[in-house]
């Protein structure tokens, strides 16, 4: 099926009695399509970044005026559609334990053009969240900043993750050294084993003088 745009003019006498119609009809049907193709891809792409916990913010220069989307505020925390975000209050939001090096960070990055961050933030009700900060600078023909673009990740599920494992490790770890276990993995197929401390320890050998086949 087609989809026509028509518009239409009519030329009436004195009287305001019509006499003629004068009109074009326009074949709109491939910008319709394209509008319905851009539609479906944004919505696609706003289904991908909630389901990655991923939020995008902006900041056009010089007035710094900022932006931030719906899942932007729902990483952090915000339930208010008006809040209006800014610089300071993104900072506030920071880990007082992180947030000198991000400040430090954000520096550096300003003059390099962008990168990745990675920091805690704290929200209003406590909750404290990981977040992987993409940054990206937009500068003019004179090298003055005029936008900043950024999307933030919720990582802490992952970073929980690495945690428990961090802290499981170093339990077994302790618990094999306390009771004098050695322990290996072996790969036959790569030629290749790990062996931990106490292994090297019951053999009386060290990491630097032996390798293990």
């Amino acid at each position: 099926p087609l989809h026509l745009v028509t518009r239409g003019v009519a030329e009436r006498d004195t009287a305001g009695v019509p006499l003629r119609v004068v009109g074009t009809t326009i074949d709109d049907s491939a910008q319709r399509r394209s509008e319905q193709e851009r539609r479906i891809l944004f919505e696609r792409l706003q289904l991908a970044m909630k389901t990655a916990c991923m939020g995008v913010w902006e900041r056009r220069e010089p007035d710094l005026h900022e932006t931030w989307d719906a899942q932007m505020r729902a990483i952090y925390g915000i339930d208010d559609p008006d809040w209006q975000p800014s610089r300071a209050a993104w900072l506030q939001r920071i880990h007082a334990e992180d947030r000198p090096a991000v400040e430090l960070q954000i520096a550096q990055l300003e003059r390099n053009g962008g990168g990745v961050l990675a920091y805690r933030i704290v929200r209003d009700d406590g909750e404290v969240r990981y977040i992987d900060d993409h940054l990206r600078i937009d500068r003019d023909d004179q090298g003055r900043i005029t936008r900043l673009l950024g999307v933030h990740v919720d990582a802490t599920d992952v970073r929980q993750t690495q945690l428990e494992r961090d802290e499981l490790t170093r339990r077994l770890q302790l618990a094999t050294a306390a009771v004098g276990f050695g322990a290996y993995e072996g790969q036959p197929a790569l030629n290749r084993s790990e062996w931990n401390d106490q292994m090297y320890a019951l053999l009386g050998r060290t990491r630097e003088s032996f390798r293990d086949r």
